[in-house]
């Protein structure tokens, strides 16, 4: 278990304005840092504010994926210790990635070697169809065709009730079966000139017991149903590092655009706090610097109107000069779409997965983003009935999905896990249907 401990001294104390940041570690941003560094209570526009951002994400890395022993004291009151203070809560780490299941669903093989004669029978699953040479109107029938194939077209129809379906029933074209409802367990699937292949229409292995007979002189049933595998389950074993996590599924899905979350606590920014979303930062103030500079943002009257403010600011709409600084233009990666008084929702401008490296972090005791950046770009729930899947999930983040077609077969599938310190994907895991 990683160790962290905050300390947050007074004004009056010693190391007023410093961070002490002690521990091993390894510098992923290659600057070589001592094991004990000292920084003081220093502007941004100094080169040590570099420094000490990237000391602070080499060890706020390592921590996050596990590390053990490590020590991450804050020892101030200043903006950057408020910074850093703001960064030790993260989302929840998977421990137990999902594991694939394969899905099939079971089959059966009809297959002839001459033409079906009069009367002659096949059944498939409890489901008797009679070949005729002339239709009577009768359960279940089937013409016979001119040839094997022909006659395989037909039954083929009739168990799936598909176009063209006999007159009486209110169907079109050559009266070829008289059947009332198609199959309710299997469908009728791939055929040949001889051959033709049935398949269960729910994923798993009870259709593996489904029977197939037939009363053919030229028939065989080459394959009695087999092959059915269980629904696809994927399982998150445990979280760590937070609680009060909830679980999302999800599936692949380019056309989906990542999104981020700001939420105010009521209390309007500060004069001189800042958003960045994407490579743009937005400073709040509390009255418009002239001569004008772009991106500052009115604070305004409450909490409320401050996101209202920042919503025009990102999008450029109306308020410039007024409302936003004069020469912002509109963000070039995400949008501000949908906001209340405590929220506000921004999407990035592309879809898929590039966008969820889109930066979105504050510099604000009253605000506060979901995540450190845009999140579930290219990921789009699995709630429901999704592409021919029907997904099912609970409390203890296992789904299971249970295909009634092939619609999501090859796709990666993963949990998101969120909690109030944002939201994190496990290594995806790809569902194989067959």
């Amino acid at each position: 278990m990683t160790t962290v401990t905050v300390t947050s001294v007074t004004k009056d104390s010693p190391g007023v304005g410093q961070v002490t940041i002690v521990g091993t570690y390894t510098d992923v941003d290659h600057t070589a840092p001592s094991q004990q560094v000292t920084v003081g209570d220093i502007p941004t526009t100094n080169p040590l504010w570099s420094r000490a951002c990237r000391l602070t994400n080499s060890v706020l890395s390592i921590l996050r994926n596990g590390a053990s022993g490590v020590a991450f004291y804050v020892t101030s009151l200043s903006k950057i210790a408020r910074a850093l203070e703001n960064t030790l809560t993260w989302a929840p780490r998977i421990t137990s990635e999902p594991e694939d299941a394969a899905t099939a669903f079971a089959k059966a093989m009809l297959t002839l070697s001459g033409t079906v004669a009069n009367a002659e029978t096949v059944t498939v699953n409890g489901r008797m169809y009679t070949f005729l040479t002339v239709l009577t109107g009768g359960t279940d029938e089937v013409l016979i065709g001119a040839s094997a194939a022909a006659s395989l077209d037909n039954l083929k129809m009739a168990v799936n009730r598909t176009t063209p379906a006999i007159s009486n029933f209110g169907g079109s074209g050559p009266v070829v079966y008289s059947v009332a409802t198609a199959h309710t367990t299997v469908q009728a699937t791939t055929n040949t000139d001889t051959t033709q292949l049935f398949e269960a229409l729910a994923v798993g292995t009870a259709g593996n017991a489904y029977t197939m007979a037939e009363a053919i002189a030229n028939g065989t049933v080459t394959s009695p149903f087999s092959g059915g595998l269980a629904a696809a389950t994927f399982t998150v074993v445990a979280v760590s590092e937070d609680s009060g996590q909830t679980y999302q599924w999800q599936f692949e899905d380019a056309t989906v655009k990542a999104l981020g979350l700001l939420t105010s606590n009521t209390v309007a920014p500060a004069d001189g706090d800042t958003v960045r979303v994407g490579d743009t930062t937005y400073t709040f103030k509390t009255a418009l610097t002239s001569p004008a500079v772009a991106n500052e943002v009115l604070i305004g009257a409450s909490a409320a109107i401050a996101l209202d403010n920042l919503k025009s600011a990102v999008n450029a709409t109306a308020g410039a000069g007024t409302t936003y600084g004069t020469g912002t233009v509109a963000n070039a990666q995400a949008t501000a779409t949908t906001n209340t008084d405590t929220t506000q929702l921004f999407e990035a401008l592309v879809a898929g997965e590039a966008a969820n490296a889109y930066v979105t972090t504050k510099d604000s005791i009253n605000l506060k983003w979901g995540a450190p950046t845009l999140v579930n770009g290219g990921w789009a729930s699995a709630t429901g009935t999704i592409n021919g899947c029907v997904y099912t999930n609970d409390t203890t983040a296992t789904l299971t999905c249970t295909p009634t077609t092939t619609g999501q077969t090859g796709k990666a599938h993963r949990c998101a896990v969120t909690n109030a310190s944002g939201t994190t994907g496990s290594d995806e895991a790809t569902l194989t249907i067959s």
